[in-house]
């Protein structure tokens, strides 16, 4: 399958799906079939991107949108189903939409991108930082390119689903 359309189904996928579930191993009788929670509102809403699982079999991500402000979160969801939002995005100077997924550090500590907020001159995105404990840290507030018709300094936008951070061997993250 194509590159292209593999990521157009994954969007399909996150925007007709919005709920984290559990397939259990096929038995003689078919799989079955859990979910473990349902996203709305102020607990975040949009899991757009995929989760990642820590070594305590937690489970991370964020939502494009829902939260305190409506600009996401990223959440925390324990294998039982309990969900504990760790950092609301305002959509100002720390981001807003994080569209992509996130990447976890060796001492526990969450990375990831979103589309919008950061740089009030272009609103073009951050890349940031949120420990377990939910201290942001802003990383980066895009704004390196020109854009010529308005003369306004704008990123990239880091947050699309291509633009998920790495971790490279040096534990430095790399998006």
């Amino acid at each position: 399958m194509k590159l292209h359309k593999l990521v157009a189904a994954v969007m399909a996928l996150a925007v007709l799906a919005p709920v984290v579930a559990v397939v259990a191993a096929p038995s003689a009788q078919g799989q079955t079939y859990s979910v473990l929670h349902s996203f709305a509102g102020m607990r975040g809403q949009e899991p757009y991107a995929g989760l990642i699982q820590d070594k305590d079999r937690n489970f991370y991500g964020t939502t494009l949108q829902g939260g305190a402000s409506g600009a996401g979160v990223v959440f925390q969801l324990k294998e039982n189903g309990k969900e504990k939002v760790l950092y609301n995005f305002t959509g100002g100077a720390d981001g807003a939409q994080p569209y992509a997924g996130l990447v976890q550090d060796s001492t526990g500590n969450l990375y990831g991108t979103t589309y919008r907020g950061g740089n009030p001159a272009c609103n073009c995105g951050t890349v940031f930082k949120v420990d377990t404990s939910g201290d942001e840290t802003v990383l980066s507030r895009e704004g390196r390119t020109e854009d010529f018709l308005t003369g306004v300094w704008c990123g990239t936008r880091p947050g699309t689903s291509m633009a998920r951070p790495t971790r490279a061997a040096t534990t430095r993250v790399m998006g």
